[in-house]
């Protein structure tokens, strides 16, 4: 099959710190993409990611590893990483004008191999455009049946979809 299946589309329509996306990983694939666009309240927001185990519970231990590349318009490039973590930091952003977000998860539900991420954000912010490319891992071969986004400045608005 080679189109993309829409699985579930949530939607944000008030503030909110944090959204979780449940039972959408399964073993009828191993690449999911997920499309966020999103509204944030008061400034950018960095959201990071948890993936959750079958029973919605969110994977809490210190077994992500991720690397991020924030290039914008006004300024220099600069790039984060980090090791050990609790949780995918920065796959996801906001803005007040929105914006758009693409990550592929690899192999969530298999309980043999990792979990990785790649992701993709495109977003304007005041008068600068910005780009962010980002990688990540759980170093677990726990079964992923969805995810939890965390946001440092609330989101407002937005959907969250996952094909």
């Amino acid at each position: 099959m080679s189109q993309l299946r829409l699985i579930n589309q949530t939607e944000i329509t008030s503030s909110v710190a944090s959204v979780s996306v449940t039972d959408i990983f399964t073993s009828d694939y191993d690449i999911y993409k997920i499309s966020a666009d999103i509204t944030s309240s008061g400034g950018d927001s960095d959201g990071s990611l948890q993936f959750l185990n079958p029973s919605g519970s969110a994977i809490t231990s210190s077994n992500y590893a991720w690397a991020m590349l924030i290039m914008k318009s006004n300024t220099s490039f600069v790039d984060y990483k980090n090791t050990g973590t609790t949780q995918l930091d920065a796959l996801f952003h906001g803005t007040p004008q929105g914006s758009g977000n693409i990550v592929y998860i690899f192999n969530p539900y298999s309980s043999s191999r990792f979990t990785f991420a790649i992701a993709k954000t495109i977003g304007q912010s005041s008068s600068n455009l910005r780009a962010y490319g980002g990688t990540g891992v759980l170093k677990l071969t726990d079964s992923i049946s969805g995810f939890k986004l965390s946001f440092d400045v609330n989101a407002t608005s937005g959907k969250i979809k996952t094909y």
